[in-house]
């Protein structure tokens, strides 16, 4: 028998989430999690993240959030992250080095 999989995240398993689900982390299996969140106004939002690994080490990237962002954006994402891992890159590294490289270029421009 085939191996069983936890069933694919999508926008109608989104829209069905209630506050009941705040802390929920929903899963599909291949890397891809979301953490669900309900605002203090009520409004839910799912974050997304990808685990990879990147010389041994277990890495994190953000992908973006539901409903702010749209689920096919974020599966986007998560295609770019895995081809970037696939082809040898660490994209949480490399995101992690060039945000203070750009918050120092910014500081220079205000000077």
């Amino acid at each position: 028998m085939g191996e069983k999989r936890p069933p694919a995240i999508g926008e109608a398993t989104l829209a069905r989430l209630t506050a009941a689900d705040n802390d929920r982390v929903l899963t599909e299996g291949s890397g891809l999690s979301g953490k669900v969140h309900v605002g203090a106004s009520g409004r839910i939002s799912v974050h997304f993240r990808y685990r990879y690994r990147f010389e041994g080490q277990s890495r994190e990237m953000s992908l973006g959030a539901w409903a702010r962002d749209p689920v096919a954006t974020i599966r986007e994402r998560l295609d770019e992250t895995r081809l970037r891992v696939e082809r040898g890159g660490d994209p949480a590294g490399q995101k992690r080095a060039t945000v203070p490289k750009m918050q120092l270029e910014q500081e220079q421009i205000t000077r």
